[in-house]
């Protein structure tokens, strides 16, 4: 692999030089954001034209800019590159590749999307980026140092997430556990392994799927600290750390909570879940998570700034297109429809769009369609200065539950009003199924047993009539309850990811999409269930 630069030149470095360097796009106008896209846009295109894979997209013309582009290349989808990148065929990409990232996808099927130096290189530094923003209060003041410690709880190589990993080291960070040591174990042993190393070292920025930190937070108060740590650990310095987050929990008269045995400066939540349970990771760990949003595909996309908000689109990770939802819909009902798409100058507040990439650094998408909805909070973000449209990551386009063409449901909403109606974190997954010749959405909902079935039901569906007015709509207009609840028992998901891992699959393969898994899945989920009762 590429030898990665170091993020901190020297030891003397301002930190305002430092923010300058990785911030200074929450700055941009959308008019300058556009012409930086555009000029990105060329430079790729001219690169690509003349690859045998820009060869055979662009069907031999020679596009210069993107009102060319559009002329000669239809919006692409994976399958107009897996005959290549399936096999790993690096002699029809623009750029020889430094690696090839692994991506899982609900119908088991995977992609492999090759990385190039340049790629990686952005990716990184829109990682640093997301590390200072999220440990700062204000604009142009960096906390970030070489000496901090990074907890990092997420899928190893070949997934993109652990050749950030490997970036971050190079950067010049202590990663705990190290990834020799994290690669070879699964993401429940990682995390054990993390913390209780940190116990004696503690922790500066600490990066974790959302509902890990929110299930270990809940584990934490409910059996203290013996039910995860070794106590073969227990040094001075850990004994000090354990006897100060004693006094502080008895002082406040509570349990010990993990926030006080750890001060992260910085908390990074990895998952679309991260909103929903920021109050609860902020109850825990004593800070508010910090959000961005990336992918296998494109790299970071868009980052949130210091107050934690909306998203900011990242200017030099791809050149951004945007479906709007009613063509999104016109093209779901006719699949020979070509979508129209928007650039970012035109993006309207209160819509959703569906996010289309074309590549830069030597990437080899054109016209990508990502099959992500975003949605347009805010044109600008007046609290930051940021005058760039704020965004919201809503789910994937293809996850979306419709009934009977009034309502759309994405994962992110259920998600949200599932998060609403019970305490602690769930698992579950979602369907649409058809009951009397009508659509409905059956929620399959894991429980700790502590609340009754009939009022979580009736909590869901008042919250999703909250969350979703076009559902309200169903009921008071229509006369339809389109919400069907199976609630499972506790540790039926576990069970379930058990069986796979049994099979041979890992925790990621094993992972079921929340909107619409395979009906194989949800028979066997409920088998589970049943089995638990016996």
């Amino acid at each position: 692999m590429t030898t990665i630069k170091p993020f901190f030149t020297s030891s003397n470095v301002p930190e305002d030089k430092t923010w300058q360097q990785y911030c200074n796009f929450l700055k941009l106008s959308v008019e300058e954001f556009q012409a930086i896209q555009n000029e990105q846009l060329e430079e790729s295109l001219r690169a690509v034209v003349n690859s045998p894979l820009g060869k055979t997209l662009f069907n031999g013309k020679k596009p210069q800019n993107y009102k060319e582009l559009k002329k000669v290349v239809p919006l692409t989808t994976y399958d107009d590159y897996s005959s290549y990148f399936d096999r790993k065929d690096e002699s029809v990409l623009p750029e020889k590749p430094i690696y090839w990232a692994f991506t899982s996808t609900s119908g088991g099927r995977g992609k492999h999307i090759p990385y190039t130096s340049g790629a990686q290189q952005v990716m990184l530094d829109y990682i640093m980026t997301s590390f200072i923003l999220a440990s700062s209060n204000e604009s142009g003041h960096s906390r970030v140092n070489k000496r901090d410690i990074i907890i990092y709880n997420v899928a190893p190589r070949p997934f993109i997430s652990g050749y950030i990993g490997e970036g971050i080291r190079n950067f010049g960070f202590r990663i705990l556990p190290p990834l020799e040591i994290g690669d070879k174990l699964d993401i429940v042993e990682r995390t054990k392994k993390g913390f209780q190393m940190a116990l004696g070292s503690g922790v500066d920025i600490l990066c974790s799927l959302s509902s890990v930190l929110v299930k270990m937070g809940e584990t934490l108060t409910e059996h203290q600290t013996h039910a995860h740590f070794s106590f073969s650990y227990l040094q001075p310095a850990v004994l000090f750390r354990f006897a100060r987050a004693y006094i502080c929990s008895r002082f406040e008269k509570r349990q010990m909570l993990p926030k006080d045995l750890w001060k992260p400066k910085a908390i990074i939540g990895w998952g679309m879940d991260t909103s929903l349970y920021r109050d609860k990771i902020e109850y825990y760990w004593g800070k508010a998570p910090y959000e961005f949003h990336a992918c296998t595909e494109a790299g970071v996309i868009a980052l949130q700034a210091w107050n934690k908000k909306g998203m900011t689109l990242a200017p030099l990770t791809a050149f951004y297109e945007f479906i709007p939802e009613e063509e999104w819909i016109q093209n779901r009902k006719d699949p020979k429809y070509q979508p129209a798409t928007v650039l970012a100058d035109n993006l309207e507040p209160d819509r959703r769009y569906e996010l289309v990439i074309t590549s830069l650094h030597g990437m080899p998408f054109i016209r990508y369609r990502l099959g992500q909805f975003i949605k347009v909070i805010s044109k600008d973000d007046k609290e930051t200065g940021c005058l760039l449209p704020q965004i919201a990551y809503v789910g994937r386009s293809d996850d979306v539950i419709d009934i009977a063409g009034f309502t759309r449901l994405d994962e992110k909403t259920i998600w949200q009003a599932i998060s609403q109606s019970q305490p602690g974190s769930a698992d579950w997954v979602a369907a649409k199924e058809y009951s009397n010749n009508r659509a409905i959405i059956h929620i399959y909902l894991e429980t700790n047993g502590k609340t009754k079935e009939t009022e979580i039901f009736e909590r869901l569906h008042q919250n999703l009539k909250n969350l979703d007015p076009a559902y309200s709509d169903l009921e008071s207009l229509l006369g339809q309850m389109p919400l069907q609840l199976s609630v499972l028992s506790a540790g039926t998901f576990r069970r379930y990811y058990q069986e796979r891992q049994n099979l041979g699959e890992n925790l990621i393969e094993a992972q079921l999409p929340h909107i619409n898994p395979p009906q194989s899945a949800l028979e066997r989920l409920l088998l589970l269930n049943t089995n638990s009762k016996v």
